[in-house]
This record gives C-alpha cells, structure tokens and sequence, in this order.
C-alpha cells in the first residue's frame, strides 16, 4: 500500500440496466445484496502418471456482483485506480511562466484585431 496519507481504495458500483452509480471506500457494501456465483472449472481432472493420483485443475473466480438497490438486477463493481493527488512534474514557476506567455500572445493578438487604441 502507498504511503501517501491522501490515497484510498475506492470501489464503484454500476447498474447498466439504471444507471444507479455509488462510490464507496468498501465499506458501503452491507446494505447491498450479493448475488452468489459459481467458481468456473478450470478443466478436466487429470491423472498423473508417475503418482497414480487425480490431478484437479484450480477453478476460476468470478467477479463478485450485487443487486442494484434501485431496479433490482446486477450491477458490477470496479476498482477506482488512484484517488491520490496528481504529482506535478514541472515546477509550479515553469507553469506560471508558460501560462503568462500564453496570455501575452492572447492580448497581442487581440490588439491586433481590435488596434492599441482600443481602452477595453
């Protein structure tokens, strides 16, 4: 885990079918209803030759699901990346610097347009 004091795990919740959307840190879940699943096989168990045992493949797990409080069916749950704040890769004088010579070339474009007489 990130040693940031300001990231949190956060988890969405979706209905497709609604558009019922909530965000919550995982602890919101005990007032939805998880709709239970079967794990997927793996494959077919296998004998091994050189043991004389039944070699069963591990199943797959399926995404965890629950029951949108608003229509009723399934909604999906999917992990928020990062809640950190953003690092800024320039130093913050490069950017005031880049933003003021934007502004130098907006003004003098509109002198331009409008001549240096122009008081507004």
């Amino acid at each position: 885990m990130s040693n940031n004091k300001y990231s949190k795990k956060l988890y969405q919740f979706y209905c497709e079918i609604c558009n019922f959307k909530k965000i919550t840190d995982g602890r919101g879940e005990q007032d939805l209803v998880e709709i239970k699943k079967s794990p997927i096989p793996g494959g077919v168990p296998r004998l091994d030759s050189e043991t004389g045992k039944t070699i069963v493949p591990k199943s797959i797990k399926r995404p965890r699901m629950f029951r949108c409080p608003k229509c009723g069916r399934g909604m999906s749950v999917r992990k928020i990346s990062s809640t950190a704040p953003a690092r800024m890769e320039e130093e913050p004088e490069s950017i005031i610097d880049q933003q003021e010579q934007v502004l130098k070339r907006i003004i003098d474009r509109l002198d331009d347009v409008y001549g240096e007489d122009n008081p507004s």
